[in-house]
């Protein structure tokens, strides 16, 4: 399917260069506004990529423009977006704690925390039924001059919002793929289990009894669904369920 979309949207680059050679040129946000809504008639389940350039405070949601107070950045090779903002485009909420440099992110489904000048991310789920676990963070976090907190991109689509992350070189622009967050499952066991015959995409975590399985786009979301009733049968499995994160923001 993503082959597809990716088709869908070379095409519409295709005749947007044709069609503008002959008309006034769009700068970069309209030119990728225009090809993203087209291609976007395709996305899966209907859910819109998110699409953010580097430094342009207009992010792209589908077919909408959204205006952010933060543009993403490019810091020591490595593609920083603001946190505030992307949460905002999520539903979820974000707090600072000034006392211990805490900045927390609650979603529907879990509050993941990371301190100013740490190199850890901490996930807590909001259901006990599921142990919390900590990420490496793939680079520092950052503050700007306008005392916004950055983080890398991956860190924030991928380990907080369940997302799967492309870049494009040539436009300078980010694109968080929301719709990977339908095949996921949150899974804890009380024995062993070999998850190898699941076909997954990737297996996102793997430490103690927690597990975190991701599920490709080629995969129905109805045979995702039919493989969590699956496990919860199994008396190897205390818990597998969807991760609730997909509820918000769509």
């Amino acid at each position: 399917m993503k082959n597809v979309k990716k088709v869908i949207l070379l095409a519409a680059v295709t005749l947007s260069i044709q069609a503008s050679a002959a008309a006034e040129p769009l700068n970069p946000s309209d030119f990728y506004y225009e090809t993203l809504r087209i291609g976007t008639e395709y996305s899966v389940e209907g859910i819109p990529d998110i699409a953010m350039i580097i430094g342009e405070k207009e992010v792209l949601m589908g077919n909408e423009k959204i205006s952010i107070d933060t543009a993403p950045k490019i810091i020591g090779e490595r593609t920083y977006i603001p946190v505030r903002a992307v949460a905002e485009l999520f539903k979820a909420e974000t707090d600072y704690d000034d006392a211990d440099k805490t900045i927390t992110v609650n979603t529907e489904s879990l509050c993941a925390k990371f301190r100013v000048g740490g190199d850890k991310l901490e996930i807590v789920f909001n259901d006990n039924k599921f142990d919390s676990y900590t990420v490496e963070l793939s680079a520092m976090p950052v503050i700007d001059e306008n005392d916004r907190c950055l983080l890398p991109v991956r860190n924030v689509a991928e380990d907080i919002f369940g997302c799967e992350v492309e870049w494009d070189g040539e436009k300078q622009t980010v694109v968080i793929d929301r719709a990977y967050q339908l095949r996921r499952l949150l899974v804890k066991l009380s024995g062993d289990y070999d998850f190898s015959a699941l076909e997954l995409s990737e297996h996102i975590y793997n430490e103690g009894n927690l597990h975190i399985l991701q599920f490709d786009l080629k995969t129905p979301e109805t045979i995702v669904k039919k493989i969590c009733d699956r496990l919860n049968g199994d008396a190897r499995v205390k818990y597998a369920e969807p991760d609730k994160i997909i509820q918000v923001g769509l």
